[in-house]
């Protein structure tokens, strides 16, 4: 395992393409560490099947804005979205620049297709698989650069604050606790969604980044609108592997047990209306059916375009002994993406000096209320740029602190997974889809009760990550019920 210097000039905690964007977009002369808590390549952008909606021609920004706004529940912060749009285009060039494949026409133009809530094809991609091949485009331009540090399987504990701000991080490494300083600090730790019994996430997305901002007093905003992605698979036995919204973009429909194709009578847009809408609808026709038996149906798309367009869907439902060819695919909804987080501005820069967040794991306004899709990776391409453009114009230099090291001694012997169950059951039952006051109260109650029998220190990863998931989740539950009325994603029973 490599070993850490006890200085850099810039830490960034996450290694998904807000992350690795920062670290590319940092001049060469800052020596850079990049963490993640796992293997590199664990994080919600690898998972990425649909792709980036991104509109180059400057006639069609306010289509894309007004797209947006609509999906948002209007609650959006309407001038970062305008920057997001309007910027999106330099992002993406850049990473085309980097080696990162996406597919095209014949003519060499990129190939474009269309997701739920967007009235036009703007969408890039490549395959079904588009976040995986960014990832590997992006580690390697990484790989080119002397000044950046990649390290595996490191956990970033804490933030250490001193008068003049963050200086530096704390990291689990080699059975003890160590300081890393640094000039600047970016949170880029993604989304929450092991908080749930159901996710698209990735196992990392445990809410870290937002725990320890919220530990050192940075503030966080948004924390009741979750996303919950309307088609993953729903096939016993099997964890729910997502099915790209790109699906519906080409063509699939969503139908009943009896094979209606209901979404006409929920939406305008049918089976391409925004997430939050198809969510209540497949609940609503489970609800009168009796059952979760809700398909989507791309059967009358041709054989050889399914398996060229969808390459990774059409094998990993194979393997789970449904041919979608042939036959229907059945969904369910599960938690996808957080929408609020670390609150920062249009920069990316936080309340606590020399902090800084992007990606999921920030909160920046730009998708309201309810994400469209593709917008997540376009967000964390644009405000990671913003994020480097400012720390690269930062004179900001720490003073270096003598800080010894945290020996760990004994592991707790606590059942931190049943304590994990037992959070995820809470999340999945009371602060799902749909919510009501008495619920969330309840929620509340039982997440403290469960923080309450914690011990004060579990020093294993599982347990550092199980703190951080109790923190994270009463303030997701507390800002649920701080709002009392149905809005995007947040949705009170029988107001919708």
């Amino acid at each position: 395992m490599e070993q850490l210097l006890s200085e850099y000039d810039v830490i960034i905690i996450g290694s998904g393409i807000a992350g690795l964007y920062t670290a590319l977009k940092l001049n060469s002369d800052k020596s850079i560490l990049v963490l993640s808590k796992d293997h590199i390549k664990n994080s919600n952008t690898n998972l990425a099947q649909g792709g980036i909606a991104v509109t180059f021609n400057e006639d069609d920004f306010e289509s894309h804005i007004n797209d947006t706004l609509k999906t948002g529940y209007y609650y959006n912060d309407e001038d970062r979205l305008r920057m997001m749009v309007e910027e999106g285009g330099k992002s993406i060039n850049t990473l085309i620049d980097w080696g990162v494949n996406f597919d095209s026409n014949n003519d060499g133009t990129l190939l474009l297709t269309k997701e739920g809530g967007h009235s036009l094809r703007r969408i890039i991609h490549y395959k079904d698989t588009t976040g995986e091949e960014i990832i590997r485009g992006m580690l390697n331009t990484v790989a080119t650069r002397n000044n950046i540090t990649l390290v595996s399987h490191v956990f970033a504990v804490d933030l250490i604050v001193r008068d003049e701000g963050v200086v530096g991080i704390k990291v689990a490494q080699d059975r003890c606790i160590k300081p890393i300083y640094a000039n600047q600090v970016v949170i880029a730790t993604g989304g929450i969604g092991e908080l749930y019994k159901n996710t698209t996430n990735a196992s990392i997305a445990t809410g870290d980044g937002i725990a320890m901002a919220v530990r050192s007093g940075v503030n966080v905003k948004d924390m009741e609108f979750v996303q919950f992605h309307p088609t993953a698979l729903n096939a016993p036995g099997h964890s729910h592997f997502l099915i790209s919204e790109a699906v519906r973009g080409e063509g699939g429909i969503l139908r009943n047990e009896s094979g209606h194709a209901f979404m006409d009578g929920y939406h305008p847009l049918k089976d391409l209306a925004p997430r939050s809408v198809v969510s209540k609808a497949i609940f609503e026709e489970s609800k009168k059916q009796g059952n979760d038996k809700i398909y989507l149906d791309i059967t009358h798309l041709a054989e050889e375009y399914i398996k060229n367009r969808f390459p990774n869907i059409y094998n990993e439902c194979l393997k789970r002994g449904i041919d979608i060819v042939n036959e229907w695919i059945p969904i369910i909804p599960v938690q996808h993406y957080m929408m609020g987080g670390i609150e920062t501005d249009a920069i990316g820069r936080t309340n606590l000096e020399g902090l800084y967040a992007c990606g999921e794991v920030a909160c920046t306004g730009v998708h309201g209320a309810n994400r469209m899709a593709s917008n997540s990776l376009l967000e964390g391409a644009v405000f990671a740029f913003r994020v480097a453009e400012d720390i690269n114009a930062s004179h900001r230099k720490i003073k270096l602190y003598k800080t010894d090291l945290s020996y760990i001694k004994d592991e707790n012997n606590i059942e931190i997974h049943a304590y994990i169950n037992q959070l995820q059951e809470i999340m999945s039952d009371y602060v799902f889809i749909f919510r009501n006051k008495s619920n969330l109260i309840k929620a509340l109650k039982l997440v403290d009760d469960l923080s309450d029998i914690l011990p004060e220190k579990c020093t294993s990863q599982e347990g550092y990550e199980l703190r951080n998931m109790v923190l994270v989740a009463k303030l997701i539950i507390k800002a649920a019920i701080d709002r009392d009325d149905t809005l995007g994603s947040h949705i009170i029973e029988g107001e919708y």
